[in-house]
């Protein structure tokens, strides 16, 4: 498997957030209070809410409150894009408005509607 991009929308201090273009080999180098540990836990959550389910991945982690970045009433949301050993693109989406998951097989297109106040990084 092969994550090629991540959207991350108020999770902690990630407010609206796009990673794209991820290499297979991506390292990961900031300042302290950057983003570095909540990045790794973004992908620790999304395991959690497959393992178990989304309301003990956020209890986990002291609830929504805590989860939330700070100043902002939600939603959280996640959307992972991913290369499947077959070659397929499979986006997995998971978002609060009402705790729902989906994944999309075949990947829709990456929406890029609307998204102006999205901070995006690209690899190289």
């Amino acid at each position: 498997m092969h994550i090629e991009n991540i959207r991350i929308q108020n999770h902690r201090l990630f407010r609206r957030v796009e990673l794209g273009n991820l290499p297979q080999l991506t390292i990961v180098v900031g300042a302290n209070g950057s983003g570095k540990s909540t990045l790794f836990d973004v992908f620790t959550f999304l395991k959690d809410a497959l393992t178990h389910n989304v309301a003990a991945a956020v209890t986990r982690r002291g609830g929504f409150r805590e989860l939330v970045s700070r100043g902002s009433e939600g939603p959280i949301g996640i959307t992972v894009q991913f290369r499947e050993s077959g070659g397929r693109l499979a986006t997995y989406v998971i978002g609060n408005s009402s705790w729902t998951t989906r994944a999309c097989w075949p990947s829709r297109a990456w929406d890029s509607s609307s998204d102006s106040e999205w901070y995006r990084s690209s690899g190289a």
